[in-house]
C-alpha cells in the first residue's frame, strides 16, 4: 500500500476577490511522479507556496510528508527542496557565495557546507562558473546553481 506523501482538501487562496487556487483537493502517492500544468497565473507556483507553508490559505488544509503546511511548514522546508520557474538567486553573489548562504539558510556546518558545496558543483558541473556573478551566467547554468541550492540540504 503507497503512502500519501501529499494532500490537500479543499485548498483555496484568494487575493482581493481573485481565486488563485480554488477548493483544490488531490493525494500524491509516494514514488508517485505528479506535475502541475496550467498557464501562467493557473495557480501553480501559489499551490507550492500553499504546500510548503510560505502562504496560509484562505481556507481549506494541505499537508506534505504528514505534516501541516501551515503549522509544521518549517519541518515541511526541511525536507523538501523547492525550485520555480524563477530561481532565487543573489544575481551580485558568486556561485560560491550563493550555495554558501544557502547552506547558512538551512544550517548546515561550516566543513559540511563546503564539502556539500565542492560536490555539488562537481555534480552539476559549474566548478568553472564557481566564483563567477550569478548574474553574469547563461540562463541554463543559472538553472543549474539553482537546481543545487534546491538540494543542498539534502531533502
Amino acid at each position: 500500500m503507497s503512502k500519501i506523501v501529499v494532500e490537500t482538501q479543499g485548498l483555496t487562496k484568494e487575493f482581493d476577490g481573485l481565486y488563485a487556487v480554488n477548493g483544490l483537493s488531490l493525494k500524491i502517492n509516494e514514488s508517485e511522479i505528479f506535475g502541475l500544468l496550467g498557464p501562467n497565473g493557473a495557480g501553480k507556483t501559489t499551490t507550492v507556496r500553499l504546500l510548503t507553508g510560505m502562504l496560509e490559505p484562505s481556507s481549506g488544509n494541505a499537508s506534505v510528508l504528514g505534516l501541516n503546511s501551515v503549522t509544521q511548514s518549517n519541518q515541511i522546508r526541511e525536507r523538501v527542496g523547492i525550485l520555480t520557474e524563477t530561481p532565487s538567486l543573489y544575481q551580485r553573489l558568486s556561485v560560491r557565495d550563493n550555495l554558501d548562504f544557502f547552506a547558512k539558510v538551512h544550517d548546515i556546518p561550516k566543513e559540511e557546507r563546503d564539502l556539500t558545496i565542492k560536490n555539488l558543483v562537481k555534480q552539476f558541473d559549474i566548478a568553472d562558473k564557481e566564483n563567477e556573478a550569478a548574474g553574469k551566467l547563461s540562463k541554463g547554468m543559472r538553472q543549474k546553481v539553482a537546481i543545487a541550492r534546491a538540494i543542498i540540504h539534502s531533502p
